[in-house]
């Protein structure tokens, strides 16, 4: 534990991504943040065997996919300490050494961008995304990492073997850490809370036991994820949220007036996560409105609308990415927007299996998500920790959609797609089907305007090395001319990229909007493909989608134009 604050003596800069100025002005909530700021946030214990040295490695091929036994490992011939990385996109490195433990513990794997585990001939599967349980030998053990790279370059960071009593004590303080933080978050939005609820909190600060965090819970609004919106395939609204465990159910009333509500909808849950689809019914007006009742209490009322118009305004941003307080400006920014929907073009999160990330992330996004429809497509960091079947089971428990789906509003549908369940990155024969079906279906051929979103882009300039993802390449340009596509928008380059390209009669518009959140790519660029422009900058894109045209602009983090450009339907003018 630390003995004093160390936030406001060092300034307002280093405070939690949540807090706002507003909360430090208040004194109440200001003694909180200062208590929170004195609980040390949890390390990783140092290996108790020394690990860095000696690895042996070589690189598989893509052939090889995602789950292979260890007799189809390659000759391990060449050697190397770690951290170790090296320049193989799409290919697994498979590592090996052999390793004598003493006692019971955990096997801790930092790698690019997965890994997967054989303890002797045995492979295990993974705990809590990267740590993979062994038994003590006396003899040495032959240890084989295999790493999936997705990205450019990729390996192993860091190894570490940690005994199962500084595991626990290391899962104890997560455990401890986390629950405080989503307390925090609670109570200071609160527009004003009890003394006994704020000395439950401060004991369980000063005091971090699980039965102390527990009775500050107890205390608390519950409630871990607030409600946001989104929107199915066939239009329905769906309302997700999360409490906190072992606490009721909540209840949502709806209704087309706010002198008119109901609490009739469908409702289903995993865990704590609740999702209320409204009726179809519900459709038929301009606007809904909704609260939430739980722990009988009753939530503010949320006007929503759900008349489609032409024209209409989205906007679309990629890779938040852990950089929470960058993106929660854009989304405050995006506010002003009006936007009918927004989409999130993956790398949602920067570790799929860390629940904690994904409370964080819909808490900076729910000042927008609450009111309007967020659609979320999934990145490869998203997949992070599920790499054994690549399954991002995060993802669908607060996802109300496939991982790929499509969808129409106004004069435009919207069709994305998801590599990241494969290994190496691509679109298998199950979702290329259905692409090309919903390419032919009369909603995609009825369309004005047509977009495919995909968290790879298939061209990119910005990050060195990196000219875009060949799989999705060679799928848009054999399809663009004949499905039509307009649009193409993706992120991963963390960055902002624009190229227009003609295929025929077709034009296609590709935009890379990868600065939501996370670090920036750096100065230098790659010298192939030439984009028609790249900035090296935080954005958000704004879209206006009229009959004839398309009105977009690149927001930066202040709200300034980075780019603007309007598309005219097939290069019209």
């Amino acid at each position: 534990m630390a003995q004093e604050p160390t936030l406001f003596s060092k300034g307002l800069e280093n405070r939690p991504y949540f807090v706002d100025q507003c909360h430090l002005d208040n004194p109440d909530k200001r003694a909180l943040i200062e208590a929170f700021q004195t609980l040390e946030k949890p390390s990783l214990p140092a290996s108790g065997i020394p690990l860095g040295e000696g690895w042996r490695f070589s690189t598989g091929t893509p052939a090889e996919g995602l789950s292979v036994s260890l007799s189809e490992a390659p000759p391990l011939d060449s050697l190397t300490d770690l951290p170790h990385r090296l320049l193989a996109p799409n290919h697994p490195i498979w590592y090996s050494k052999e390793i004598t433990f003493d006692e019971e513990g955990v096997i801790f794997v930092n790698a690019d961008d997965g890994a997967q585990l054989f303890y002797a001939q045995h492979a295990i599967t993974a705990e809590e995304g990267s740590f993979f349980r062994v038994l003590p030998s006396t003899a040495p053990v032959r240890v084989t990492i295999r790493v999936l790279n997705n990205a450019m370059k990729g390996g192993l960071r860091d190894v570490r073997f940690i005994s199962q009593y500084q595991y626990l004590k290391y899962l104890h303080s997560t455990d401890v850490y986390g629950r405080a933080e989503n307390l925090l978050k609670q109570l200071i939005e609160q527009k004003s809370f009890s003394g006994e609820v704020s000395a439950a909190f401060l004991n369980a600060i000063r005091n971090p036991t699980l039965q102390n965090i527990s009775k500050a819970e107890a205390l608390s609004p519950g409630i871990l994820v607030l409600p946001f919106l989104q929107r199915t395939p066939d239009g329905k609204a769906v309302i997700t949220m999360e409490t906190a465990s072992d606490s009721p159910p909540p209840e949502l009333w709806w209704g087309r007036s706010i002198q008119n509500m109901s609490k009739q909808v469908e409702t289903k849950s995993e865990g704590n996560i609740w999702q209320f689809t409204l009726p179809q019914k519900a459709e038929e007006a301009d606007s809904l409105y909704y609260f939430l009742s739980y722990r009988g209490h009753n939530g503010q009322v949320t006007a929503i609308s759900t008349k489609e118009t032409i024209p209409f305004a989205f906007t679309a941003w990629g890779d938040s990415q852990g950089g929470w307080r960058v993106f929660r400006r854009h989304i405050l920014n995006m506010q002003k927007e009006a936007p009918a929907f927004t989409i999130g073009l993956g790398d949602l999160t920067s570790d799929g299996v860390n629940e904690q990330q994904w409370r964080a992330f819909f808490a900076c996004l729910q000042p927008l998500a609450g009111r309007v429809p967020v659609v979320l497509v999934p990145g490869n960091h998203d997949y992070d920790g599920y790499y054994d079947k690549l399954y991002s089971q995060n993802y669908h428990r607060y996802a109300a959609t496939p991982n790929y789906f499509c969808w129409a509003y106004g004069n435009a549908i919207f069709l994305t797609l998801d590599p990241n369940t494969n290994f190496p990155l691509g679109i298998d024969h199950k979702q290329k089907k259905w692409m090309e079906q919903t390419m032919a279906s009369e909603a995609w051929l009825k369309a004005r305007w047509r977009f495919v979103l995909i968290h790879q882009p298939p061209y990119s300039q910005g990050w060195p090395g990196y000219h875009g993802d060949g799989f999705i390449r060679n799928i848009i340009d054999s399809l663009a001319e004949t499905a039509r596509i307009d649009f193409v928008l993706s992120g991963h380059s963390h960055d902002y990229e624009r190229l227009s390209k003609n295929y025929g009669g077709q034009q296609v518009n590709f935009l890379v909007l990868g600065g939501a959140g996370g670090g920036l790519e750096p100065e230098a660029s790659s010298e192939y493909p030439r984009m028609d422009k790249v900035v090296k900058a935080h954005h958000y894109g704004a879209f206006e989608v009229f009959e004839n045209r398309v009105v977009f602009k690149a927001i930066g983090l202040n709200g300034n134009i980075i780019d603007e450009a309007v598309f005219f339907k097939n290069g019209e003018d």
